[in-house]
């Protein structure tokens, strides 16, 4: 053989050799995985960092209005993930001119995503002093960690940026792009998402799979929701009446439990206003402790209610309220707030100021009374609608309440009386209801059954304005594979999960999990062991150290089996 041919000869078998070696060495080092046992040594590692990040962002007031344009601290807010997010080796940008921040680490056609928001909803300034820690404050103590947003969903932002960083900073295998979409209007009407997959639609760009950590593990399915109006129309008083509306208010969001309602009243007479609204008052409250009506809706057990009368003058300076139109007498409640998706856990404030005002004797008959009729012999103390005529209905297929829980309001309809706003300059009033539309139900129900109702008040429904009002309800067969991987990773990082506690529940919220596919409703609140964990839009929100910790150790690991399967279970 020529010498030069013996030279080429030997350089192809090394090239040859030294292929079959990088070969192998793919094949061997082609999949890294993180034990469980490493994933909770870098939680642990990592836990003070995750703390200072959770706090820092629950400082920032992120409560945003309805529309395309972020309030500044939401905006300053969505800067700092970011450029935290960066620091920790993801790759940052915004989309949907600016409502949106994206996070992203690895490169693949498909991907796996995790929706998460930015905003919280509103704390009132009569709630604000009953926190035990100021709401925005982000306190820490020893075991947790404290204000708006701690679990509504800065928390899970906060072990979810952190269970990305476990697996980048081991070097773990991604088969798929890892994508964080961090949403800014989530509790109003999810027009920045709905803006993002206009612009990149989930289909083409993906993320092909995922979860949305904005409930409880682990949700088979959302009710749906159904946002509406009712316009009472006809502000004015008759003259010759003892007593006038100036204005009634309550209320922070409609998709809150309304704990605080004021309505102010002017007197021909204010002694002899005051007096009967005293007595109206005793009347209403001793009504309610029987537990039995026959003139307010949905009365079933004994109630507690929070009302009083003061001047005008004595209301401003207890409250320290402003822009509160000028009038002799207040009439008003503090109720307790509670998610929209559950009103049973509250006391609606609003309801409670329109059972005394319905009942005055000496004003006229306009907008404001033909409401406080509607809402005393339609809603009352009901949360389930049944008021209006919408009836609980259930499918074969929906699967079996769990022991110990109400059915109407686990599977049924529920309705929150969340606002009510005076448009002077309209002549109108108008009470918001959060619906969360039951599984056997639908939208259109919801809807004609409120323009029959309030027909008899000469008022009208309407969905509220924005493209997130009304969703359908959505579910999971039981066999679906995606839920079963949701529920698969649980398990083998909650091992001391009881049998006999239900793995998968149906959920009343309306999340981000309405505007995707092949997404599971997954976190940050366990309802085991503590079933009443859930602190989402009530006083003194909160999250344990532990659940945070806790809540990144399964996000890591879910993310990893998401990232590493095979094949994705598509629906």
């Amino acid at each position: 053989m020529p010498k030069i041919l013996l030279v080429v000869f030997i350089l192809l078998l090394s090239a040859c050799a030294s292929t079959d070696l990088d070969s192998s060495s793919k094949q061997t080092a082609e999949v890294k995985t993180l034990s469980l046992e490493q994933i909770r040594a870098n939680a642990e590692a990592e836990t003070p960092a995750m703390i200072a990040f959770l706090s820092k962002c629950i400082q920032y007031q992120s409560v945003e209005d309805f529309g395309y344009q972020l309030q500044p601290e939401t905006q300053q807010l969505r800067d700092f993930v970011l450029t935290t997010a960066k620091s920790m080796g993801y790759k940052t940008k915004t989309a949907a001119n600016g409502l949106v921040g994206v996070v992203e680490y690895g490169e693949g056609q498909e991907s796996v995503g995790v929706l998460i928001h930015l905003d919280v909803v509103p704390v009132s300034k009569q709630e604000t002093p009953e926190w035990t820690h100021p709401p925005f404050s982000g306190d820490v103590t020893s075991e947790e960690v404290w204000g708006r947003g701690a679990q509504d969903d800065k928390g899970a932002l906060a072990s979810v940026l952190w269970a990305g960083k476990f697996l980048i900073d081991n070097q773990a295998t991604f088969k798929r792009k890892l994508v964080f979409i961090l949403g800014t209007k989530e509790e109003k009407s999810f027009e920045d998402l709905t803006t993002y997959f206009k612009e990149f639609p989930q289909q083409q760009y993906g993320p092909t799979l995922g979860f949305v950590p904005d409930g409880a593990y682990i949700s088979q399915g959302e009710k749906g929701i159904a946002d509406m109006d009712y316009t009472f129309t006809g502000l004015t008083s008759s003259k010759t009446a003892r007593d006038s509306f100036v204005a009634w208010n309550g209320g922070t969001e409609v998709n809150t439990v309304a704990d605080f309602s004021y309505l102010v009243i002017n007197s021909k007479n204010p002694k002899q206003t005051q007096a009967e609204l005293n007595q109206l008052i005793t009347d209403v409250t001793n009504e309610l402790k029987t537990g039995k009506s026959d003139t307010i809706y949905g009365v079933k057990a004994a109630y507690q209610a929070n009302l009083a009368v003061s001047t005008y003058r004595d209301f401003i300076k207890q409250f320290k309220l402003k822009s509160v139109p000028k009038g002799d007498l207040v009439l008003y409640s503090k109720g307790t707030a509670a998610h929209g998706s559950a009103p049973w856990e509250g006391k609606n404030a609003i309801v409670e100021v329109a059972l005394v005002g319905a009942r005055m004797t000496h004003s006229a008959s306009n907008a404001y009374k033909n409401a406080f009729e509607f809402i005393t012999r339609k809603i009352g103390l009901s949360t389930d609608g049944s008021g209006l005529g919408i009836e609980y209905k259930t499918k074969p297929d929906l699967p079996v309440v769990p022991p110990g829980m109400d059915a109407g309001q686990y599977l049924g309809t529920s309705a929150n009386l969340g606002l009510v706003l005076v448009k002077p300059e309209q002549n109108q009033l108008t009470l918001s209801i959060d619906f969360r539309t039951g599984f056997a139900n639908t939208n259109d129900e919801l809807f004609n059954a409120s323009t029959q109702s309030l027909a008899e008040f000469s008022g009208t429904a309407a969905y509220q304005p924005g493209i997130g009002s009304h969703y359908e309800p959505l579910y999971f067969p039981s066999d679906s594979p995606l839920l079963s991987l949701m529920v698969n990773s649980y398990k083998a990082v909650n091992t001391d999960h009881p049998k006999e506690f239900p793995y998968v529940f149906m959920t009343p919220a309306t999340t981000y999990l309405k505007l995707v596919k092949n997404f599971v409703n997954f976190g940050p609140v366990d309802l085991y062991p503590d079933f009443y964990a859930n602190y989402f839009h009530q006083k003194n929100e909160r999250t344990t150290i532990k659940s945070l910790v806790n809540n990144s150790v399964l996000f890591a690991y879910t993310l990893q089996n998401m990232l590493q399967m095979e094949q994705v279970p598509l629906r």
